[in-house]
């Protein structure tokens, strides 16, 4: 495997004898920026042209061949932007995420229940509802039996007439004397006794009166209260400017949305969910505001910055 950038220029430093600091002279990037460079970390070199005539000056200065450490340095950077690119495709889950997708399954798990406590309540009803119905039709149907047998009017016998006492006058019996059909004239046929009156109809039972049994009806009971959705989350907006030439990358969730070198005057304005990563060759020169609001400055003039802006701490930037 090849050897870094990086260490490679930094071992050619050391081999000629010059300090990190006359190069800083000579190409006017800073110390800092030159020791990121030899730790190959190329998140604080300047992007575009600038960066390639500083991997051109400090190879001269080290005695290096200038175009075949520039393609040494763009091989590096290319690689890099692919590694990162693949690491940005991961979709990240955060515990947020975690807890939505927990409170949605309760939800759900509750709504399930509810539904079936609604379903045997109402069937439990309704078979109540029919028990009642039968034994109410079958209590009717045994009192219209009881009112159409008439009772039978009890026999009353006829009085039995006592004997006179002696010396007293004979009584008179209530009863008519008996004659035979030769000595009275034909008499009357009797009367057939009259049929007595029906009797009032009875008023109809209650259906629960007529099983003699207490009906209890069971209510359905009401389904819990579903929670409410999260509120949306008002997105990140970052609005920037350079007031001298400066290089500036903008990643937003995760994906680069601007990568160039800017000039005075120049006006960008970027959008996120959750998450910005501001990375600038000069920060004395960039002038940002988040969500409408003016932000601090990222750092003194010629040096590069890289600032990692999210939902929870973009207000500690601003001013």
């Amino acid at each position: 495997m090849s050897e870094a950038l990086g260490p490679k220029l930094k071992r050619a430093r050391e081999a000629s004898g010059v300090a990190l600091r006359d190069i800083a002279l000579s190409t006017k990037i800073s110390v800092t920026a030159l020791e990121a460079l030899e730790r190959n970390d190329f998140s604080r070199l300047p992007g575009g042209i600038f960066s390639r005539a500083f991997i051109r000056g400090y190879a001269t200065a080290v005695g290096l061949d200038p175009e075949e450490t520039v393609q040494e340095f763009l091989a590096e950077i290319t690689r890099s932007e692919s590694e990162a690119a693949r690491v940005a495709t991961r979709p990240e889950v955060t515990p947020e995420d975690r807890a939505f997708l927990d409170r949605q399954k309760r939800a759900i798990r509750l709504l399930q229940i509810a539904g079936v406590l609604v379903l045997v309540a109402a069937g439990t009803g309704a078979a109540f509802a029919w028990m009642r119905w039968t034994k109410g039709a079958g209590g009717e149907n045994d009192t219209t039996t009881e009112q159409r047998v008439a009772p039978t009017p009890p026999l009353v016998p006829p009085p039995v007439a006592s004997s006179p006492a002696q010396g007293a006058p004979p009584a008179v019996s209530a009863t008519p004397p008996v004659t035979s059909p030769a000595q009275s004239p034909a008499a009357p046929p009797e009367k057939p006794p009259e049929k007595p009156p029906p009797a009032p109809p009875t008023s109809k039972p209650a259906a629960g009166a007529a099983s003699g049994t207490p009906v209890t009806v069971v209510p359905p009971e009401a389904p819990p209260p579903v929670p409410d959705p999260p509120k949306p989350v008002e997105p990140i907006t970052l609005e920037f400017e350079v007031t001298s030439p400066s290089f500036v990358e903008i990643a937003a969730d995760g994906k680069v949305s601007f990568s160039r070198a800017m000039e005075p005057g120049d006006r960008q304005r970027i959008q996120a969910q959750k998450e910005l990563r501001v990375r600038v060759g000069d920060a004395g020169v960039f002038v940002w505001s988040l969500n409408g609001r003016r932000a601090r400055s990222l750092g003194a003039a010629g040096t590069a910055r890289t600032a990692r802006v999210t939902q929870e701490n973009f207000k500690k930037f601003l001013r």
